[in-house]
């Protein structure tokens, strides 16, 4: 029996861009058929953008401007 792939994406929280872009993969690896199981961790304004979506991310808790 083969296990289900699991996958962390660690999304940049400053702006939208890093997490749409990350939903896009998770859409298009949930498309394809692959047994995989998607969890994201953000903060700030990527984490509010995948919460508005309804899609649960783990909150890091960094400032929106960090290196």
């Amino acid at each position: 029996m083969i296990q289900p792939i699991s996958i962390l994406f660690f999304s940049r929280g400053r702006g939208h861009g890093h997490a749409i872009a990350d939903m896009l993969l998770q859409q298009q690896l949930s498309a394809s058929g692959a047994e995989v199981a998607i969890e994201f961790a953000s903060y700030a304004t990527g984490l509010s953008t995948f919460r508005s979506r309804e899609i649960e991310a783990f909150d890091l808790k960094l400032p929106e401007n960090n290196g």
